[in-house]
């Protein structure tokens, strides 16, 4: 008190600006956006790899609750579906890759190709 008597003291005191101070919750909300559009992103682009596995399926034969079905693949593969399975496989599968996915149960007369075994997709991974 005796110095702002005497004038030494100024009660215009001027604080420089260093930045806005945010509150703790605040900072954390760019880190919290940015996690959420990355597992969004993430989620998308999963879901878009399995879209298109499905739709490249394009040959789908299936069965009723009480029947069965004969199927004979493009390499020479015989395929006996049983009762309420359906197999699918891609226009390309004598070509490129020789991959099936088996929904129900079925009994496999593979044709040999060394070079191109036969692959199963399991029907969790769709």
């Amino acid at each position: 008190m005796n110095m702002q008597l005497q004038g030494v003291w100024d009660n215009d005191v001027i604080i420089p600006e260093t930045g806005r101070h945010y509150p703790l919750k605040l900072k954390r909300y760019p880190i919290a956006v940015a996690a959420a559009l990355i597992i969004a992103v993430s989620i998308g682009v999963i879901l878009r790899q399995q879209h298109n596995a499905i739709l490249h399926s394009s040959n789908e034969t299936a069965t009723t609750k009480r029947s069965k079905s004969t199927v004979k693949l493009p390499d020479g593969t015989v395929v006996m579906l049983n009762a309420n399975s359906s197999l699918k496989y891609d226009e390309d599968f004598k070509k490129d890759q020789r991959e099936v996915i088996l929904e129900g149960e079925a009994y496999f007369d593979v044709a040999h190709d060394a070079g191109r075994p036969l692959s199963f997709i399991p029907i969790q991974q769709i």
